[in-house]
């Protein structure tokens, strides 16, 4: 595993002194977020999801399909699909109406 990715609490001290910063960051901000995940998720599984739901202000969740490894690679069009709709509510100022279409993880 590459030394710059910090998993559970394992790693160089300025990367997690910049992952800590970055989090008390989106916890603060009020600034619309959106997270992707799929399944099986093998950093960000279901009970992160849910954490990270209620722990992070104006975090919209959608689950993007089944992703074994690269999700990039795995679901490029759902990816692609979920940013579409998600700025696309926001420019229109159709935020509600963009959570019914979306499938909203919780």
């Amino acid at each position: 595993m590459p030394r710059e990715i910090l998993f559970e609490g394992d790693g160089p001290d300025d990367v997690f002194r910049v992952v800590s910063s970055y989090w008390a960051w989106l916890q603060e901000t009020r600034i619309p977020k959106l997270l992707l995940y799929a399944k099986p998720g093998v950093i960000i599984k279901k009970a992160v999801v849910a954490e990270l739901k209620a722990a992070v202000p104006r975090l919209d969740v959608v689950y993007i399909g089944k992703g074994p490894h690269y999700i990039q690679e795995d679901e490029p069009d759902a990816i692609g699909q979920a940013l579409s709709d998600w700025l696309g509510a926001r420019l229109n100022g159709n935020h509600q109406n963009q959570q019914r279409r979306l499938h909203i993880a919780m």
